[in-house]
């Protein structure tokens, strides 16, 4: 088992070569082992660099090389992409999925959703101490679109249309927002047959985020409250 748990400890003067190179010798891990974890996340290219100059994004890929020196069937990483740019949040991203493609099991805790949603194959959401639910992303959101977003020069006449052969439809700005269909395409096929054609069609998926505030009961404002109240360095709520 391998774990990053909040800031690594490394020394900033040494390469991030010799800091692995210590820590390899610290659990009889042979060195060649080092420069293939280089390799793995990237970083084969600035291991002589000093730990000191690498950007955030490198320290973490640096942390996550050091928790891949015993070849981990169980590495677990507590929010490695909190504090990075958008571009090192892909990076993080596109090496745990490489991880778990590979077949290392990645245990991922994280408040950003929409990341989790991104590479997590499954999850478990716990509120106030309790398990609140548990599976499969896609099974947890349901895997059929129900609702679709629709842009039409008369949104009053396209809905219209669409109430009366059975559509449950509301307004959000200037589209609509149609449920009570299997597909998409039959809300092309009655307005086309009014006369009125569609020019936005847009199928509105369930997030992990949407699912989140519904299962815990809360809407962003209740969320934020909240976390304000208890402080920034505790929390009751998380997804792995």
């Amino acid at each position: 088992m391998g774990a990053v748990v909040e800031a690594p400890g490394f020394v900033p003067a040494f390469s991030g070569r010799k800091n692995l190179s210590l820590l390899a010798g610290s659990v009889s891990v042979p060195r060649s082992s080092v420069d293939s974890v280089l390799q793995q996340v990237g970083l084969a290219d600035r291991a002589r660099d000093s730990y000191g100059s690498y950007s955030l994004g490198m320290k973490q890929r640096l942390a996550i090389g050091a928790a891949l020196l015993k070849s981990p069937d169980l590495l677990i990483l507590d929010e490695p992409t909190n504090g990075l740019d958008p571009a090192g949040i892909r990076g993080i991203r596109e090496m745990i999925r490489e991880l778990g493609e590979s077949g290392v099991t990645v245990l991922l805790s994280s408040h950003i959703l929409a990341e989790v949603q991104q590479v997590c194959h499954s999850v478990s959401i716990v509120g106030d101490g309790r398990l609140l639910a548990s599976g499969r992303v896609d099974r947890l959101l349901g895997e059929n679109v129900s609702r679709t977003r629709v842009g039409v020069s008369d949104p009053q006449g396209a809905k219209h249309f669409l109430e009366s052969a059975g559509f449950t439809v509301s307004r959000e700005t200037h589209h609509l927002v149609v449920e009570g269909h299997e597909h998409p395409g039959e809300i092309t096929k009655v307005l086309a047959l009014k006369g009125i054609y569609v020019q936005e069609l847009t199928a509105i998926r369930p997030t992990l985020e949407s699912f989140f505030l519904k299962l815990t009961g809360r809407d962003g404002d209740d969320a934020a409250a909240a976390a304000d109240k208890r402080g920034p360095s505790t929390s009751d709520e998380d997804v792995s």
